[in-house]
């Protein structure tokens, strides 16, 4: 999810509790009482406070799992991530983004158990193999090793996949799945949570080629 998507959701979930509080409030003000007397002024009101209810269960998930994360990354927008550490399973050493500080890099931060994610893995594979040597694709996961090895023996990319050996606060933070950083020179430039196609990820990064 981009940030402007994010917006237009949350507006519309805005929109959608102030107008589910407006027609709680017109009946009432209309009869003149605030408890429902008759049968069908119950089932209204029960059906305004189940939009109530979800309205703001979209807004509490928005926020949790796409505006935090999202914040917390852009924060460090133009700087460079606080460090962290993973094991490449392609090359079996332990590597930080030090070793990427040149080239343009696709943080994906994403788990075996997401199917999102592994329905993205193979546009990130296009891209990795259309920009080779340009981008790098660098797929971690906080599960382990050898969950992620035997993940590997049927799933060949042209990426590395790894593990986080050392995380930091702001990578903790991070809970939904799958987020992608988009890294240039080791600076920070982007964010999208949830899964993406190569259209998305080639425009992505072009402008940085």
């Amino acid at each position: 999810m981009t940030p402007t998507l994010l917006f237009w959701i949350r507006t519309g979930a805005i929109v959608l509790i102030a107008y589910t509080i407006y027609t709680m409030l017109r009946p009432m003000i209309r009869r003149g009482y605030l408890l429902p007397r008759a049968r069908k002024e119950w089932t209204q009101l029960g059906s305004d406070l189940f939009s109530l209810a979800a309205g703001a269960f979209l807004l509490f998930i928005l926020q949790k799992n796409y505006s935090e994360p999202m914040e917390a990354v852009m924060a460090y927008k133009g700087g460079e991530l606080p460090a962290f550490s993973f094991f490449n399973t392609r090359t079996g050493a332990e590597e930080t983004l030090d070793k990427y500080a040149g080239e343009v890099v696709i943080l994906n931060i994403w788990a075996t158990w997401c199917p999102p994610c592994r329905r993205e893995m193979p546009e990130l594979d296009a891209l990795q193999k259309e920009f080779a040597g340009k981008v790098q694709v660098l797929a971690i996961s906080d599960e382990t090793e050898e969950k992620i090895r035997s993940f590997n023996a049927s799933h060949v990319y042209a990426y590395p996949t790894a593990v986080f050996t050392r995380t930091n606060e702001l990578l903790e933070r991070i809970q939904t799945r799958p987020v992608s950083i988009l890294i240039v020179n080791g600076q920070v430039k982007d964010i999208v949570v949830g899964a993406r196609g190569y259209s998305f990820f080639r425009n992505w990064v072009i402008s940085y080629l």
